[in-house]
């Protein structure tokens, strides 16, 4: 697992059209990457020095009255700067239009 690949699918997630959260957990992450926790949270606490992801906490109350309480990282406002988010932002981008054309 490198950081890459966590990196990656934390932007893949936080550029989605229609997130119910911009906050990923780390079994999320382990879910989606199908990797060991202690390998995701090595590379998350590498890309949280590195200033790219940062702890962050959603919730509130859905719209069926259920609280809901997300605590997990997200990308920052350098994350977004990337490479990686760039591209996983024109794909999005990409997909949504190509949707709306059809």
């Amino acid at each position: 697992m490198t950081d890459n690949e966590v990196f990656r699918a934390l932007c893949k997630r936080s550029v989605c059209a229609c997130p119910h959260c911009d906050v990923t957990s780390i079994p999320t992450l382990v879910n989606i990457l199908n990797a060991s926790y202690y390998s995701v949270r090595k590379c998350i606490k590498s890309l949280e020095t590195k200033g790219l992801v940062v702890l962050a906490f959603d919730g509130g109350i859905d719209d069926e009255g259920y609280v809901r309480c997300y605590k997990g990282y997200q990308v920052t406002e350098t994350g977004t700067d990337t490479d990686i988010f760039q591209e996983e932002y024109r794909k999005e981008i990409n997909y949504i239009n190509k949707l709306l054309s059809n």
